[in-house]
Parts: structure tokens; C-alpha cells; sequence
């Protein structure tokens, strides 16, 4: 993914293949431009109702827009 795709899709519900794996209904909630490390994005995962939230931070090289 680039950081012009993953500025589109923050605050957006998409499917998203985070490090090879698929994941349905994963919402971008930031976008972190770095100039010194890797670039990340922000990410909610879908969680169980009555479960804590599962937020993560991953460097952008590693998602992919699923098809």
C-alpha cells in the first residue's frame, strides 16, 4: 500500500492482507509519516462483542488493499 491509499482510506471499513493474511472489516484510523523509521498505519481490528479493542500500529509495507 502506498501513503495516497492510505490517506483515501482512513476512517473507512475495508479488507485489508496485513503481513499475508486476510482480515475482513478493518478500519484505518491513522496515517504515521516517518522520516526517520518506517512509515505505519493505525489499525482497528474487528473484536468480540463485550472485548477489549484491538488496535495495532503496522509499518505500511506490510498491508495490502485485499482484491
Amino acid at each position: 500500500m502506498d501513503q495516497r491509499t492510505a490517506f483515501d482510506l482512513l476512517g473507512k471499513t475495508v479488507t485489508l492482507i496485513i503481513d499475508g493474511r486476510r482480515v475482513d472489516n478493518v478500519m484505518l484510523t491513522g496515517n504515521n509519516i516517518s522520516t526517520s523509521g518506517p512509515t505505519t498505519i493505525d489499525l482497528l481490528l474487528p473484536t468480540p462483542i463485550g472485548e477489549r479493542d484491538r488496535r495495532v500500529r503496522v509499518p505500511l509495507s506490510k498491508v495490502e488493499v485485499a482484491p
